[in-house]
């Protein structure tokens, strides 16, 4: 199913940890609805702002799966309203960089490694939060901002 111009619902829902774990996946239709919105209103403006395709690493966690892996029990992956994102070429500094140009809830660049991007929830106006993902002193740490995961840990 075609989300949006460039994406796809299955780029969402696959996951080899599912695949090996033996875990549908599958998003059910209000799911499907908040991954449509997150491609129109903020993925799809990134791609045409870029121009360069966009890698998505997580998207829809069920909660079996979103457990096993350790996500937080409130994820905005399970309610499809969020997805971790890589773009060729690019760090992630600059697609946080770029994306924030975009009205999203909230981006987080992670430890240097991908960008997780969320989308407001419907009737939510967007939060606007931008915040860098570090490990420092053993701990997960989120700086407000976006800036490499070096200075911010240095921040902490």
């Amino acid at each position: 199913m075609k989300l949006s111009e460039n994406f796809y619902l299955s780029e969402f829902e696959h996951s080899d940890y599912a695949l090996r774990n033996d875990i549908d996946n599958t998003a059910p239709p209000a799911v499907v609805a908040n991954l449509q919105r997150l491609c129109i209103d903020i993925l799809q403006p990134l791609r045409g702002r870029i121009e360069r395709p966009i890698r998505i690493t997580s998207g829809y966690r069920c909660r079996q799966l979103n457990g096993s892996i350790g996500g937080s029990p409130r994820s905005a992956h399970i309610a499809g309203l969020a997805a971790d994102i890589q773009v060729p070429c690019m760090t992630p500094l600059e697609v946080a960089e770029a994306l924030a140009e975009i009205r999203c809830d909230k981006i987080i660049q992670e430890f240097d490694g991908w960008v997780h991007v969320q989308v407001a929830p419907t009737g939510a106006e967007p939060r606007l939060a931008l915040y860098t993902a570090c490990r420092a002193h053993g701990r997960t740490h989120y700086v407000p901002g976006l800036m490499p995961a070096d200075e911010a840990a240095a921040r902490v």
